[in-house]
């Protein structure tokens, strides 16, 4: 049995279609979260790597253009029509997966990133 959608969840659904609109890239959360994605070095040893709340997979993206041969990105998004979007968004990368999840119940096993 799945989990009820909460309200954030249903918010971030209803709004993924505007989620890569310049205007959202450019508002200080975008401004914020790029700066942010820039400031993540993956260390050469990593070879799974999960975005957990991936949103829109703009993160997704900007890591698999650092991480090298053999790593996967894992992202994980519980609202459907964002993870729908992010699966859009990174569907030309081979490397990067995008999967229904939430934080409270990551289906990950222990210890696998």
């Amino acid at each position: 049995m799945s989990a009820p959608e909460n309200a954030a969840v249903k918010a971030y659904s209803a709004t993924a279609d505007a989620y890569d609109d310049a205007e959202n890239l450019d508002s200080c959360w975008g401004r914020i979260s790029k700066r942010i994605t820039a400031q993540i070095h993956l260390k050469p040893e990593w070879r799974v790597i999960a975005d957990l709340g991936c949103g829109a997979g703009q993160a997704l993206r900007a890591l698999a253009a650092q991480a090298g041969s053999g790593v996967r990105l894992l992202g994980f998004e519980p609202a459907d029509e964002m993870r729908a979007h992010a699966a859009s968004n990174v569907r030309d990368l081979p490397s990067v997966e995008v999967h229904n999840g939430r934080f409270e119940s990551i289906p990950l096993e222990s210890d696998s990133v």
